[in-house]
């Protein structure tokens, strides 16, 4: 039987915008923890919807605090400047807890006090359906030392982390001038300071919607790449220990990627752009050669490129 230590306060912080559709279903998995000693603080940043309303209804258990609209990173600073746990843990609107999350993860913190940051696995529903019963790390990332494979990808999901208030003194908050990616900034900054933990198992249920804030792959994509570039500003000594190839691998992959969303919205000078900097990272790729040159084309030509291209699939 676990050991559950009542005495740790847990500080929910919960960023609100617009999620009147979601927010109450989220604020009841919090409720319904068998951990129960948190607080919780909604801050809501600019709900124009009926969402202060249906936060509200849970005072006097929570705090709520409304302000213009910021972005997600001054609504979770802002939510950590009003808290007061030893722990603090993260749940969006749209998110579900699953009723053992912080007991878990609370007991795994105190039998583990060198690490400073715990995170789990997910469970993804769909409109409704569950599309991935889980979500496992694999065997590569359950090390305690994670900067290197978190570098080269991000597998950690806000909905699943609990880490120490004394990490984010350290390390500082979320970065305000980041409107995407901003979690992946903090979690490697805390990965190049300290130790995080990880435990296999579903903690959570991250919704996908067509609201879904972290949808825009493009500007998703592109954040990302602005905060590997920061990486190696920041922490120049644990981005030379990865092998360039790597590097490089991630890198050619999202400018490719990105360069292909432009594309197929027929942005060529954006997808030129991209395409040109995969180059960079991985000069051996034909296709890639072949997009560049197809940036040059006017528009009506690519559709019917595409048209015929597609005639030949239905005749094979």
């Amino acid at each position: 039987m676990l050991r559950i230590c009542e005495y740790m306060l847990v500080s929910v912080i919960i960023p609100v915008f617009n999620g009147e559709k979601f927010i109450k279903e989220a604020l009841e998995s919090v409720y319904a923890q068998s951990y129960k000693n948190f607080e919780v603080i909604c801050v809501d940043d600019g709900s124009t919807d009926g969402s202060s309303e249906i936060i509200k209804r849970f005072r006097p258990s929570l705090i709520y605090q409304f302000q213009v609209n910021k972005g997600q990173s001054a609504a979770r600073n802002a939510g950590i400047h009003l808290s007061h746990g030893d722990l603090i843990a993260f749940i969006d609107q749209d998110d579900i807890w699953l009723p053992d999350k912080l007991k878990l993860q609370v007991n795994y913190l105190l039998d583990h006090p060198d690490v400073a940051m715990i995170h789990s696995n997910i469970s993804i529903v769909t409109n409704g359906s569950v599309t991935a019963q889980e979500l496992p790390i694999i065997e590569r990332h359950r090390s305690f030392s994670i900067f290197d494979e978190l570098y080269l990808g991000n597998f950690v999901n806000p909905l699943t982390v609990v880490l120490r208030r004394e990490c984010l003194n350290a390390v500082g908050l979320f970065n305000e001038g980041l409107r995407r990616g901003e979690d992946y900034d903090l979690w490697l900054r805390v990965a190049a300071n300290f130790k995080i933990g990880y435990q296999d198992v579903v903690t959570g249920i991250y919704r996908m919607h067509g609201d879904n804030f972290s949808r825009d792959a493009v500007k998703m994509k592109i954040a990302v790449l602005n905060v590997l570039d920061k990486m190696k500003t920041s922490y120049p000594e644990h981005v030379s220990q990865i092998p360039k190839e790597k590097i490089n691998n991630r890198y050619f992959k999202l400018n490719w990627s990105i360069g292909y969303e432009y594309f197929c919205n027929y942005d060529l000078a954006n997808a030129r752009r991209y395409f040109l900097n995969a180059v960079k990272f991985k000069k051996a790729s034909i296709p890639l050669y072949i997009y560049i040159l197809s940036t040059y084309l006017n528009v009506h030509m690519i559709e019917r490129i595409r048209i015929m291209k597609r005639k030949i699939r239905k005749i094979r």
